[in-house]
């Protein structure tokens, strides 16, 4: 029984600092409020991206790099999982929730962009529009710096 204990919670340790993990660039929705003002000081969007529980989805990878290319320089970088939404534990407040809709989980990645000044919806793309069609691509990356713009 003791042998089974160590390899359990060996196990259970490693999952909670891989899947808990914010990348590089991000800040943790729980920093919500931090970021918000950080973004209205800076003139900035606020980009929040839901991703799934796959890490190992390579399409996830491109619609990562595809996402952050397009809002990195006009936005500041929130990240969640799908998995934490669900649950109601991600600390958004409701205004945004309520604008997100249902997400699925496992491969998938989701961008959604907002005002920070009025919390309003500018746009979003998932891993269907943001995997590798240049279009929708460039189509999103203006959408967002347009936004900007009107800051």
């Amino acid at each position: 029984m003791k042998t089974l204990i160590k390899p359990t919670l060996l196990l259970l340790l490693m999952a909670t600092a891989v899947f808990g993990k914010v990348p590089r660039g991000f800040k943790p929705t729980s920093e919500f409020e931090a970021v918000k003002a950080e973004a209205i000081e800076k003139k900035k969007l606020l980009t929040i991206v839901f991703k799934g529980s796959d890490d190992r989805c390579p399409n996830c990878a491109a619609t990562m790099e595809n996402g952050e290319k397009a809002t990195k320089s006009s936005s500041k970088l929130l990240f969640t999982r799908v998995s934490a939404f669900r649950n109601k534990k991600t600390g958004l407040p409701e205004e945004i929730l309520s604008q997100v809709g249902s997400l699925a989980d496992g491969a998938s990645v989701y961008f959604y962009v907002f005002n920070p000044n009025d919390l309003k919806l500018v746009t979003k793309g998932s891993r269907t529009e943001l995997q590798s069609n240049k279009k929708t691509i460039r189509e999103f990356k203006n959408t967002v710096r347009a936004a900007k713009k009107e800051l």
